[in-house]
């Protein structure tokens, strides 16, 4: 009051008024878990559990603090984004996008298979021509003895694309997965030539009436052969196209490959099923293919997905089916519609339809049935194959209790089933099969295609009128595809290293299928898909803008990465790639010239000198072992490399392991029994499937746009800093973290843990800019020396370069080691590289796939787990071979370290004790949530994780190891039959190993009864024709031997080679004196005999003469009757 009197006398105050604290709060959403989004409530990576915190990576708080996105730009490099979906449309910022495969402003995706623009700004060449032909008839005589072998033939020669003759028509010859694959759905490709082979095709066998004499027939097998399990595999049918009619909805995708290798399955389940505990079940396959019903009986268990309206279902039920038929119709021809595809749809009416789409789910009705012999045929002759398919069926359907109805949902337990089928398809594609096995279609190809408008296919014109045909023997053939091994039936290619069968490699067996450019849209609505709009998800930063940059849909060139990494970079602040090399464990590739040079301008120039942000996927090549590090992009310092976690905080099956890989998001896990990320997708649609690292990197790309908002100065390397202090490892448990010099944890699968948004942005709002960044680059060393077998050591001597002005390092942020190195099997090689401080960072895991002689020219191998630690000292670079101690071999050439970081401490603008303060706060939230989980919980949970339910299956994490496939459960130790992986999970041995260390065949320890082991680890029923059991191991005969058997230590011949004789249990070139050759063996010559063949003498011994009769007689007077010859016989 005082106060107040005092300021009304005074006369320079002209008004004066008591203040009051008021309340105000942030414009925040106010209900953050009650979003009304149609995917909201799913959404188990922002929701967690009941607390904020829990699962969620801390993004709610981050909303909570006020920060959404407002006034940041994204962009997502990818295929296009759907910017009029109604989830993306009020944030969609045109600025930020462009279409560099079309060459325009707009990045909406396209909707089919066609390439149109891949190749429009580059001069396309004419089509190669191929052989010689004859006039009149052309090429036909060359082709027609042998049309699979001389047309990949030429292939080889010519290209993925020639042409050749037949008759008086000019034909277009297309090979190769990837070349078939683009010209298999071109719209400019739909329409049919007036060939007079293709009459044969409308009228051959690989074209049927669905209410024709033939489909009668199978449909009457079908019924006897099902008999009382018809009403089963009718409901399981049904269940199918209940899947397939969900999964188009989804993702507008049909996989006919999946659909093909799961009807196989069935019937080979259905084969075997009766036949498991009887044995003898070579006969049972021969008697099968030697039935002369083979081909319709198999047929009839095979096409399951046809037959629905056949199967004896109630009224309703069969109403239902159709229902559900027709609804996949519609959106199959909805799909063909946008294609183009209309040419042969207009022509058909309902009935037409519903066969189209059927035939299409099922892959053919032949398809299925020569599949089916054709794998019947090779695993009746591949014995161990057999044995091992038998086995893993028969331990499905292992519990006598259990009934036909409740195993039969166990048949995709099934990986090496699964993977025979696709080598055989791989092998044998269905229209080769159809000549192969002599059937009406007169040549191995696919429909034959008509060009209707000038087009360009993989940089080659074809002119309007052109007709194309496509070698489909030529996918399997294709070593980009397959390796050098393609010409080899190996179904073990398609087998994981966790023993899974590798769907995705399968689905390269054909080149056809129905499918979209939704990888950008996904991307996009995961960053910034509108909040409270009742539509799909909710984004990350979902008041950010967002653009797309089309550039994945054509020919990807150094020019096109590098325009995509350079637009717009005052305008655009975070980029998100969710791509690279192929992750197929071969590749070593990364940005060229251009793409190098986009990057660094980014960094320097983009956001007016405060760097472009640079979000990066680091790869989904853990199925082929491969490793992010020889991916150039996300082995970058330029890049925010994010790797993948599933929701149990574990490794997923496609994880790469890498030195460069910064933190870690939430994505899918297994295939069937882990959610995935929720998002939006083409057509105005939602998904709940999207998964990958490829899903991990825009969640990432969104908390970097919290961030941005709480603090708009933020450079490039302050992102970095923020992410790796305030990454959590605590919530991933499986990581093999290792703590480095400065004590931060550390890891090869999730770099320094966890992204948390909540962290990140309270840490952003008091950030100050880091120290400016320095460079040493340590004397480059020529070595040139050799890589023994058991590997070398290099040290390097480091000074940090102190004492240089711009170049001192006295805290670490990037090391990069250039390494130039050749070795005869470059996948064997590994390296690690030693900090002063003692932090031993993996800098390249050995890759099983990158089995060719190769080198490593100065690529530059980075790592960030020294961050923080000190330069000087010694280095130590460690090569070892994980391969063959015999074979393998190679050189070190050079070794040139460079050091990233600072001379002065990056932390000390922002109090290190606020920083550790983020992590007391987290650890409390923890520590509370997780008490409540370890109630009731099964004793091999895990104490510090907790569970969901009370059953060895409901861990969270296991106490000691896990189950693989379908069990999911934690247990003690690994049961008989299993073996334990590198992540403590035990995993099924091969059918044929009773024990084992791996997955494969040839890691068997102990067989399973009555195999016996070879000398390469793998069990077998008997032995090689030329190795027999010696101490319970197949091991080799002798050189010239085909068959023997082992007494003790000696081996003993029972037959020989052509052109060697047997004797007295060898084999030899010539039978010794007394002894003479009888058919293969050396036998003893009659008395006084010492040369003889066919046990006729020819040569008796002295004092003896031969006798016409080919008998060895003293040699005397010749007897009555005789006279002697000159040449010692006796003659009548």
């Amino acid at each position: 009051m005082w106060a107040k009197n005092r300021l009304k006398t005074d006369k320079s105050v002209t008004w004066a008024e008591q203040q009051y604290v008021k309340k105000r709060v942030r414009r925040t959403d106010k209900q953050l878990d009650n979003f009304n989004d149609e995917l909201w409530s799913k959404m188990w990576y922002l929701r967690g559990g009941a607390e904020p915190g829990n699962y969620d990576m801390g993004v709610r708080e981050a909303w909570a603090r006020g920060y959404t996105g407002r006034g940041v730009v994204v962009t997502i490099l990818d295929d296009g984004i759907e910017h009029n979906h109604t989830d993306l449309i009020n944030n969609y910022d045109p600025r930020a996008s462009s279409d560099l495969n079309s060459h325009d402003s707009d990045p909406m995706p396209r909707y089919d298979e066609t390439n149109e623009n891949s190749t429009s700004y580059l001069k396309t060449l004419r089509v190669k021509a191929g052989p010689f032909g004859w006039p009149i008839v052309g090429n036909i005589f060359q082709i027609r003895s042998d049309p699979l072998g001389v047309l990949t033939g030429w292939w080889y020669k010519y290209g993925d694309i020639y042409s050749v003759k037949l008759g008086m028509n000019k034909v277009t010859i297309i090979n190769g997965y990837h070349a078939i694959k683009r010209a298999s759905l071109n719209r400019n490709l739909s329409s049919r030539p007036p060939l007079p082979i293709y009459n044969d095709y409308l009228t051959g066998s690989l074209s049927f009436d669905i209410y024709g004499d033939r489909l009668i027939q199978k449909r009457r097998h079908s019924l006897s052969l099902l008999k009382d399990r018809r009403n089963i595999v009718g409901e399981a049918a049904t269940d199918y196209v209940d899947r397939l009619v969900e999964e188009w909805n989804l993702s507008g995708v049909v996989d006919p490959v999946d659909g093909i290798i799961k009807t196989v399955a069935n019937v080979l389940f259905a084969v075997f099923y009766n036949k498991c505990k009887e044995g003898d079940v070579k006969q049972h396959l021969l008697n099968i293919l030697l039935s002369p019903n083979a081909s319709t009986e198999l047929f009839a268990l095979g096409n399951q997905p046809t037959f629905l309206s056949f199967l004896p279902q109630p009224a309703k039920k069969n109403a239902e089916i159709r229902s559900r038929m027709n609804k996949l119709v519609d959106a199959v021809f909805d799909c063909a519609l946008e294609y183009g595809m209309t040419d042969f749809l207009f022509e058909l009416d309902r009935i037409g339809m519903m066969k189209n789409v059927a035939e299409f789910l099922s892959a053919g009705v032949e398809t299925s049935s020569s599949t089916i012999l054709w794998l019947l045929l090779f695993i009746a002759e591949r014995e161990d194959i057999q044995k091992m398919i038998y086995t893993e069926i028969c331990r499905v359907s292992s519990n006598d209790e259990e009934t036909f109805e409740t195993i039969y949902e166990k048949r995709n337990e099934m990986p090496l089933t699964e993977a025979c089928i696709a080598e055989v398809l791989r092998k044998f594609p269905p229209a080769a099969k159809a000549f192969k096995l002599r059937l009406k279609t007169p040549v191995p190809f696919a429909l034959p295609h008509y060009c209707i408008e000038d087009t360009a296919l993989k940089g080659v014109s074809l002119s309007k009128g052109n007709i194309v045909i496509l070698n489909l023997w030529s996918i399997g053939e294709d070593t980009a595809v397959w390796g050098q091994d393609a010409k080899l039936p190996n179904p073990f290619r398609f087998i994981t290293n966790e023993g899974k069968f590798d769907s995705n490699l399968a689905r390269k067996v054909s080149a056809f299928g129905f499918g979209h450019r939704r990888h950008g849209t996904r991307c996009a609505g995961e960053v910034a898909a509108q909040a409270n709009n009742t539509k799909c998800n909710v984004g990350i930063a979902y008041n950010a803008k967002i653009g797309g940059i089309r550039m994945l849909d054509g020919d990807v060139s150094d020019y096109v990465e590098a325009e995509s990494l350079s637009h717009r970079q005052n305008h655009i602040d975070i980029y998100s790639a969710s791509w690279g090399p192929d992750d197929n464990g071969k590749v070593v590739d990364g940005p060229a010239r251009l793409a190098k040079e986009a990057f660094i301008q980014g960094i320097v120039k983009g956001r007016n000198g405060r760097g472009s942000i640079y979000v990066w996927a680091s790869g989904n090549g853990g199925v082929a072992d491969d490793s992010c590090n020889c991916d150039g992009y996300t082995n970058s310092i330029f890049t925010l490399s994010i790797s993948s976690a599933t929701v149990h905080g574990i490794k997923p099956w496609y994880l790469e392991e890498c030195s460069s890989t910064i933190a870690t998001t939430y994505s899918s896990g297994d295939n069937t029994l882990d959610p995935k990320i929720l998002t939006t997708d083409l057509r105005d649609r939602c998904t709940d499937g999207h998964s990958g690292t490829s899903a991990s990197a825009p969640i990432a790309a969104g908390i970097c746009a919290l961030a941005l908002e709480a603090n708009p100065d933020l450079t490039w390397r302050d992102m970095q800093h923020i992410v790796i202090v305030t990454a959590d490892p605590d919530p991933l448990q499986d990581g093999d973290f290792i703590t480095n010099g400065v004590g931060r944890k550390v890891s090869l699968k999730y770099g320094y843990g966890l992204m948390n948004a909540n962290s990140v942005v309270k840490l952003a709002e008091k950030w100050t800019t880091v120290p400016e960044q320095h460079i040493c680059v340590l004397p480059r060393l020529e070595i040139n020396k050799e890589i023994s077998s058991w590997g070398v050591r290099i040290s390097v001597k480091s000074n940090a370069c102190i004492g240089k002005a711009d170049e001192e390092i006295r805290f670490i942020e990037h090391v990069q080691a250039k390494v130039s190195l050749s070795y005869s099997r470059r996948g064997d090689i590994r390296l690690h590289l030693k900090s002063p401080s003692g932090t031993n960072s993996t800098l390249l895991p050995s890759r099983k796939n990158d089995i060719a002689q190769g080198d490593f020219h100065d690529w530059p191998f980075m790592s960030v787990h020294y961050w923080g630690e000190q330069a000087v000292g010694d280095w130590v670079l460690t090569i070892e071979n994980a391969g063959s101690l015999e074979s393998n071999s190679g050189v070190i050439r050079s070794l040139q370290l460079i050091i990233f970081g600072t001379d002065t401490d990056p932390y000390k603008p922002v109090k290190r004790a606020s920083i550790v303060s983020l992590f007391k706060e987290r650890r409390s939230t923890s520590t509370t949530s997780s008490s409540a989980r370890l109630k009731g919980c099964h004793p091999q949970c895990s104490p510090a994780m907790g569970c969901l339910g009370t059953s060895a299956a409901d861990c969270i994490k296991c106490r000691n190891l896990k189950m693989g496939g379908g069990r999911q459960e934690c247990v003690a130790k690994c049961p008989h039959g299993t073996y334990k992986s590198k992540d403590n999970i035990c995993l099924h041995c091969a059918g044929s190993c009773q024990t084992c260390h791996g997955p494969t065949i040839y890691d068997c320890i102990v067989c399973a009864h009555p195999l016996i082991k070879y000398k390469d680890n793998a069990c077998r029923h008997g032995c090689s024709r030329s190795s027999a059991p010696k101490n319970d191991v197949c091991t080799p005969c002798p050189k010239n031997c085909t068959r023997c058997h082992w007494v003790g230590e000696d081996a003993i011949c029972d037959s020989c080679r052509i052109k060697k004789l047997l004797f007295n249990g060898n084999c030899i070139d010539s039978c010794p004196s007394g002894f003479g050759p009888v058919v293969t063996t050396c036998q003893k010559c009659q008395d006084n005999c010492i040369h003889c063949k066919g046990g006729l003498c020819y040569v008796c011994r002295d004092g003896y003469i031969l006798k016409q009769s080919d008998r060895c007689v003293k040699d005397r007077i010749c007897p009555k009757g005789f006279y002697k010859a000159s040449n010692n016989t006796y003659v009548l």
